[in-house]
């Protein structure tokens, strides 16, 4: 593990504002979930993202306010759509874990934001590249899911 390169990267705060966050997602996480944590982490950004009502819009936005990193969109089909990942805190984990670095929280939290706008299922993956990670989102539209609008007013 690249212990004096997380050590390197908190001492030097003031210029990687995201440490903590960096060390709690690549250290601590994987370290609590064990072999489970690829599965785990994914559900749990699906989980987080549908306590968001954010629009198809907004969802850019999202990614840079949860300190994820910036999401550009690349290819955008009926079926298929990609996007790429970077940004400080992307390339950051990318130089301190290598391939090793997991996605699959994005993955998912993007995955379930596009499911709730598009109201169709939505499924996500993660690769890693040498600075910058592609998420692929499979789109089923003829399976249609509740818009988020539809999940809030239910009745607990």
């Amino acid at each position: 593990m690249a212990d004096a390169q997380y050590l390197e990267l908190l001492q030097n705060a003031d210029q990687h504002p995201l440490a903590g966050e960096i060390l709690l997602r690549d250290v601590m996480l994987p370290e609590l979930l064990g072999e489970r944590a690829d599965g785990i982490l994914y559900f749990a950004g699906r989980s987080l993202a549908a306590h968001l009502n954010v629009s198809e819009d907004q969802i850019i936005s999202a990614f840079a306010a949860m300190g994820f990193g910036e999401l550009t969109p690349d290819k955008i089909k009926t079926k298929l759509r990609t996007y790429t990942l970077g940004g400080q805190v992307v390339s950051q984990r990318l130089s301190l874990r290598g391939n090793t670095a997991d996605f699959r929280l994005e993955a998912g939290f993007l995955a379930q934001l596009l499911q709730q706008s598009l109201g169709h299922t939505v499924e996500g993956a993660s690769e890693n590249h040498h600075d910058n990670v592609t998420l692929t989102l499979s789109i089923d539209p003829s399976e249609e899911q509740p818009f988020y609008n539809d999940l809030s007013t239910r009745k607990s």
